[in-house]
């Protein structure tokens, strides 16, 4: 199935060839964190792969985190608003009144609740078999002031992930300073968890807190797929519409919470641990996937995972999981055998009647996120296997298929050109947790060159592909990847180790010398293979070989392309054509990311020059997409 995200470069030829929109995709769907205030660039909080932690419109200088004086300056000055009460009109919340921070370097903002309240009291409990202090990423010192208190907040700003990472909650009560940091979002937060700071809505107390904006552990589960467990697992994604990552439908949720309450051996409704859990602490849809296949977390809490002694398969297996409000859902076939006894499970998630077969008070395709792209933010798509599927996909056994991950890049080509040359380096990262600080270290938040190539501490791999316009598909405003119709690329490079450059010629032509095809949009694909997450960096030097139409002779034109986590795909004409996509079976799913970085691109066949706008407007008719990306620097 094709799952994807459209971006954002719009063509302009006011100013400058290429530029990043005020009011772009990012303004609208990106996560709520970042729209709440622009200001969040880089930003707290980034998963592993950084899908949704980079503000795209940040368009000042970076903050010097270094001056912890300015970050705790002004904190007098804010006033209390509790972000969780407050939001826009897609939320059906009024709009916030006070989100304005202290300044670009703390970022800080002021609500009303204590830290050591409700679930900030044992938030550590992660695990069934949590051995661990009840609050592992708090700190406690002796202040006089809340500017003492923040100072010591500071102190963590570069913290590694590893470490706890930077602080995101302060609060001064008496002379106890307490500082909460940014591994929290993964903690144990009740019906809060998964959620970033802004909807944390299951604070208590009226102390003044104040606080960060970050992403929370479920964020853009929208944008999420199982990655290779769906493979290993024999899951099949739920479509039922919705539009671009909207996913619809919900799963059952009346199901036993863990790892807060241990299983009842005698609890036989729907609700019980034979039939369906929410689990309070898994956030990520692969780690919901894997839980689902394997089930661990069950004897721990006192529950029963039966296997058939003959063959090891399990006697009531999990049988459909979904992130759902920032927390993964699992139903077991004994909640089928229940309300849909015979019934096929795609059938049964796709019952459209309220009377039996079907739980009568549990309608899953009228439920879901609806048309909200902010509580989408938190729902995953529903995944599911038939009963004949958990059997032949045995727990421990790993598929011998990779997930992927495309970032997907292209415009239109002229049709003089008859020849693209590719000159390609990729690198595997392990985790993009720590972006943020290296972001910063660079001190203009570009890492769009060979430094984001330098580290390779990661398994997957590399692969680039070049696709013509037959390879899209309309879907709704937006173009995207069709991989449902098995689209065959041009040319590819093969799978590509971290740091081996690998060279492609890829013509256009057929062998009587004129153009293969049509005029028309050829777009290049650069896909991690293996996990199916972002977790693969591309550096590609570019050239683009064209016939001229007053002789035979050729001309060339070079420049060259960097992907990571924090460029972005370029469109021409204002439209948009790309986005990040899966296989058909599975794939983390984020913002398609591009962003060019030229050197001695050129323009014109006797000049070696960086083109400027006028030059860019004088020949757009042939040069569309390589004036675009030779621009990009300009931005």
């Amino acid at each position: 199935m094709s799952f994807q995200v459209p971006v954002l470069f719009r063509w302009s030829l006011a100013t400058r060839c290429c530029h990043l929109p005020k009011a772009s995709f990012w303004s609208r769907h990106r996560p709520a964190e970042c729209r709440v205030w622009s200001g969040l660039f880089p930003a707290y909080g980034c998963g592993r792969d950084m899908i949704t932690c980079v503000d795209q419109t940040w368009t000042s200088e970076l903050p010097n985190i270094s001056d912890v004086q300015m970050a705790c300056s002004n904190l007098n000055d804010l006033v209390s608003e509790n972000p969780w009460t407050c939001g826009s009109e897609a939320e059906g919340r009024p709009a916030c009144q006070h989100d304005t921070p202290n300044n670009n370097v703390g970022k800080w903002l002021l609500a009303s609740a204590e830290l050591g309240c409700g679930w900030g009291s044992t938030y550590g409990n992660v695990a069934p078999d949590y051995q661990g202090v009840s609050l592992p990423y708090s700190s406690f010192f002796t202040v006089s002031s809340e500017y003492e208190c923040c100072l010591k907040a500071m102190s963590f700003e570069n913290s590694t992930w590893a470490e706890g990472g930077a602080a995101l909650f302060f609060q001064l009560s008496g002379t106890e300073c307490r500082v909460d940091r940014e591994k929290i979002i993964y903690a144990n937060m009740d019906s809060s968890s998964g959620r970033s700071v802004k909807y944390q809505n299951t604070r208590c107390g009226t102390a003044r807190l104040f606080y960060r904006h970050a992403a929370g552990a479920a964020d853009a589960a929208n944008l999420h797929t199982g990655g290779r467990c769906v493979l290993d697992g024999g899951f099949k994604r739920l479509d039922l519409g919705g539009g671009t990552n909207l996913p619809q439908g919900e799963i059952y949720s009346m199901g036993h919470e863990a790892p807060n309450h241990d299983c009842d051996p005698n609890d036989n409704s729907a609700g019980g641990c034979k039939a369906s859990f929410i689990f309070n602490t898994i956030a990520d849809a692969e780690a919901c996937c894997e839980q689902c296949r394997s089930m661990n977390w069950v004897p721990l809490l006192g529950g029963v995972v039966e296997t058939d002694g003959s063959n090891g398969a399990q006697i009531n297996p999990c049988v459909a999981w979904q992130v759902v409000e920032g927390r993964c859902r699992i139903n077991r076939k004994y909640y089928y055998d229940m309300y849909n006894s015979g019934q096929l499970i795609k059938d049964a998630l796709l019952d459209n009647l309220y009377p039996a077969p079907g739980n009568p008070g549990w309608l899953v395709r009228t439920r879901g996120c609806g048309s909200s792209m902010e509580r989408c933010n938190y729902f995953s798509y529903i995944y599911y296997r038939e009963l004949q599927d958990s059997n032949v996909h045995p727990v421990g056994v790993r598929s011998s298929t990779n997930a992927t991950y495309r970032k997907v890049m292209g415009g239109n080509l002229s049709d003089l050109t008859e020849n693209i040359t590719l000159e390609v380096r990729a690198s595997s990262v392990q985790s993009r947790h720590d972006r943020r600080l290296s972001l910063l270290s660079q001190g203009d938040g570009d890492d769009s060159d060979e430094s984001s190539l330098e580290k390779s501490d990661g398994t997957d791999v590399g692969l680039v592909e070049v696709y013509d316009s037959s390879a899209l598909r309309s879907s709704g405003d937006y173009d995207i990847f069709d991989e449902e119709s098995g689209p065959v690329p041009l040319c590819t490079t093969g799978l590509i180790s971290s740091n081996s450059p690998v060279a492609l010629s890829c013509s256009l032509a057929s062998s009587g010398g004129r153009r293969l095809r049509e005029v028309g949009d050829i777009f290049f694909v650069f896909t991690a293979v293996g996990s199916g997450y972002d977790q693969v960096n591309f550096q590609a030097g570019v050239s683009l070989e064209n016939v001229q139409t007053t002789s035979s002779s050729t001309s060339s034109t070079s420049f060259s392309v960097t992907t990571d986590d924090t460029a972005e795909g370029t469109s021409t004409s204002g439209s948009t054509m790309m986005g990040s996509t899966t296989d058909s079976t599975a794939g983390s799913t984020t913002d398609a990311t591009a962003s060019g970085n030229t050197g001695n691109s050129s323009m014109s066949t006797t000049e070696d020059e960086l083109p400027d706008a006028t030059s860019c407007a004088r020949t757009m008719r042939l040069f569309k997409f390589l004036c675009c990306l030779s621009c990009l620097q300009l931005c």
